[in-house]
């Protein structure tokens, strides 16, 4: 698995301290990973209607973009889920997701 391409250090234009939104602000972090030869994009946001904070995995395939799969932290719900938008995901890329999602969305918010 090769390391996020970003231009500097590993995931380094994702803050190291997430903020956390109040009221209807959305906050949107960029990264771009380079996985088994493919390229990825990291989106991080909040979704107020959700009550949810979601780290969202996009391939980039020559211009076009497809969402392959979420990982949401429900607030009001306290839970954790992966939503998958495509039939298959390469194992290398969830491994990466998940070891990166709960450490970039950080925890649940209580406001």
């Amino acid at each position: 698995m090769q390391k996020p391409r970003s231009g500097g250090s590993d995931d380094s234009c994702i803050p190291k301290t997430p903020r956390y939104p109040t009221g209807s602000e959305t906050y949107i972090a960029l990264t771009i990973m380079l996985i088994e030869g493919r390229e990825y994009r990291v989106v991080i946001a909040t979704d107020a209607g959700r009550d949810a904070m979601q780290w969202e995995c996009y391939l980039v395939d020559d211009n076009n973009e497809k969402l392959v799969f979420e990982i949401v932290r429900f607030d009001g719900r306290k839970e954790w889920s992966f939503l998958q938008h495509v039939e298959a995901v390469p194992l290398s890329v969830v491994e990466y997701a998940v070891q990166h999602a709960r450490a970039d969305l950080g925890p649940f918010f209580n406001g």
